[in-house]
């Protein structure tokens, strides 16, 4: 959790959609459109004292009022935090599946993406897909559109960097046998998936697999 706040910050997982509490007086409630709310809450709450020392807490809430600290089993655990310019990050853990009745299970819906090709520095030169594999497009299948991501970095700000690299798809007319497909695992780089505190030296980022994405 990363929030513009002092004070405790807190997230709170409910049936159908994810409550987040920002300090003492404000309360706000993301995707109105699920079933959900404050009643049968599983909530984390955290602070970070005046001597940076972080502090983390497993609570649930029966109703509307304030919630209790569970009182079986604390799964939700703080690893590290800091306060700074106005700013709370907390980062923490929970398993996803902890067998206590004050605990609620977390499931994803699955998210399926259509990757054509990759690269990244270290890698090896981009070569043409099998003889006997292809990329299927047109026609009836479900992507319409492609888009290229360039990530760069030049930490030091330099002016007179250029860029020219690309990729160059052939589409031909003959089907292929079998069709291209890609497995990526890890944390998906958007910032629901990644949050970075500013300047932090570094930060270390889990990531998750339901066993659906193992099911043969």
């Amino acid at each position: 959790m990363h929030v513009k706040t002092t004070g405790w910050i807190g997230l709170g997982i409910s049936p159908g959609r994810i409550v987040f509490q920002i300090d003492d007086y404000s309360l706000q409630i993301f995707d109105h459109s699920l079933a959900g709310g404050m009643t049968g809450a599983d909530i984390g709450v955290g602070w970070i004292d005046n001597v940076g020392t972080l502090y983390f807490q497993d609570r649930y809430a029966f109703n509307f009022s304030k919630p209790v600290i569970d009182n079986t089993t604390m799964d939700w655990i703080g690893l590290q935090g800091r306060e700074e310019n106005g700013w709370t990050a907390i980062q923490f853990k929970r398993l996803l599946e902890t067998c206590d009745y004050m605990d609620l299970s977390i499931k994803f819906d699955p998210c399926l993406s259509n990757m054509a090709n990759g690269w990244a520095v270290g890698g090896e030169h981009i070569v043409e897909y099998p003889q006997e594999a292809g990329y299927p497009i047109g026609s009836d299948y479900p992507v319409k559109y492609y888009m290229i991501q360039i990530h760069f970095d030049n930490p030091h700000l330099e002016s007179d960097r250029r860029d020219s690299s690309g990729i160059r798809f052939y589409v031909g007319e003959e089907l292929r046998q079998c069709d291209i497909g890609y497995l990526t695992l890890g944390t998906e780089s958007n910032p629901s998936g990644i949050v970075i505190p500013p300047k932090a030296s570094e930060f270390a980022i889990d990531a998750f697999c339901t066993p659906k994405a193992t099911e043969v």
